[in-house]
Formats: structure tokens, C-alpha cells, sequence
């Protein structure tokens, strides 16, 4: 008897309609985790951008001539929205060596990405506490809340 050959060359219609259907599945399962997953990995770039921030702040406040200049009222720094923008303020008085400090080391903007944050005004405060004789430094969101940043 004479063997009859088949030449199936690549695939069926029905196991190409197969493998769309699993990957449209794996999409629709795997694409809401992934936007999560980008969302949080935003909001981490956003809170590690505030920590370099307010550890420049509490560096440049280390040393003696800038914390003398500031000695005995409030800082505030403002970090602004989605813009980037580094603002710096000053209810005592004159703080430009502390202004330039905090530029040199983390530079003129920063930027925030995250939903969560884009668009409010974050703010950093040095509080001086008169009893204590130095400056506490803290994180607050617009809400005034701290949100673990500190």
C-alpha cells in the first residue's frame, strides 16, 4: 500500500481563534494590575523626590551659618503640582543661604507625576521649637496630612 502524505503546513483557523482568545483574556486580567502597578510605582518616585527635598532641607539646616540665618522662625517649602515648581518661603525673614542650599542639591524643580498628587501643593516645614532650640522638619500634603513622608 502506498502511504499518502500530508503536508499541514502552519495552523488551523480554529487554533488561531484559540490563541486570540486566551491573550484577549490575559489582557483584560493583566492590563487594570499593570496601570496599577505604574500608578504606585508614580507615586513612589513622588515620595522619594519629596524625601531628597526635605533631607536637603534638614542638611542645609545642619550648618551653622544657614541655621543661624533662619534661627527663630518658620521655613517653608513648597513643591507645586504637576508644573515642577520649587518654591521656597520664609515667614522670619531672610533665608537665601538655605534657599541655595536646598537648589544646589536637589536644583530648581521637581516634578510630580502621580494622580494622587499631581496638581496639590505639597509642603515641607521646618518648624523652629524655641524650647528645643532647633528646627522639626515634616511633610505635609495640601489635606495637612502626613501620608508617611517623614
Amino acid at each position: 500500500m502506498k502511504e499518502m502524505k500530508t503536508n499541514n503546513k502552519g495552523f488551523s483557523l480554529v487554533e488561531l481563534i484559540v490563541v486570540v482568545a486566551i491573550m484577549a483574556v490575559l489582557m483584560v486580567v493583566l492590563a487594570p494590575a499593570m496601570l496599577r502597578y505604574v500608578e504606585k510605582t508614580r507615586v513612589q518616585k513622588d515620595d522619594s523626590a519629596a524625601s531628597e527635598v526635605l533631607k536637603a532641607v534638614e542638611l542645609a539646616l545642619a550648618d551653622e551659618p544657614i541655621y543661624e540665618e533662619a534661627k527663630g522662625g518658620d521655613i517653608t517649602v513648597t513643591i507645586t503640582g504637576s508644573s515642577g515648581a520649587l518654591g521656597f518661603n520664609n515667614a522670619a525673614g531672610a533665608t537665601a543661604l538655605l534657599e541655595k542650599e536646598v537648589k544646589a542639591t536637589v536644583g530648581d524643580t521637581i516634578k510630580i507625576t502621580s494622580k494622587d498628587r499631581g496638581g496639590k501643593t505639597c509642603t515641607i516645614k521646618a518648624e523652629y521649637s524655641s524650647t528645643r532650640q532647633t528646627y522639626v522638619v515634616k511633610f505635609d500634603d495640601a489635606a495637612g496630612t502626613v501620608n508617611g513622608w517623614k
